[in-house]
């Protein structure tokens, strides 16, 4: 067990040997908690950083090829799909044209993306 000083802020150093112990590096997060009139600290799981790629093809379609004139856009957009909806509609390579008919919001933030093919406002 080690003693350590709260300073003004209320922060406390994690002594050296215990951060290496656990693998505590800068940046690492832990939770806090009060039981029983002591201060428990738990070093919480570090999450792995990713991108968008490293999730493609995780989930899988296994029915039969489909369309972009297999959908029934009418009531697709009843259900007003959100921005992301839309982009993966158009990123699933069936897809000649893109339109939109909100406002130039959308079309904006997907060039910003190089949406292909490119989203347009008639």
């Amino acid at each position: 067990m080690s003693c350590v000083t709260v300073s003004r802020k209320g922060q406390v150093v994690i002594p050296a040997n215990l951060r290496r112990q656990l693998g505590i590096q800068p940046g690492s997060r832990v939770e806090i908690s009060a039981v029983d009139g002591r201060i428990e600290i738990e070093l919480q799981p570090s999450a792995t950083r990713s991108s968008h790629a490293a999730g493609f093809g995780m989930l899988k379609y296994a029915g039969p090829p489909r369309r972009l004139a297999d959908f029934d856009v009418v009531e697709w957009v009843r259900q007003e799909p959100d921005f992301a909806d839309a982009l993966h509609l158009s990123r699933a390579g069936r897809c000649e044209r893109f339109y939109t008919f909100d406002d130039r919001k959308f079309a904006r933030r997907a060039a910003k993306l190089d949406v292909v093919p490119q989203v347009q406002v008639p």
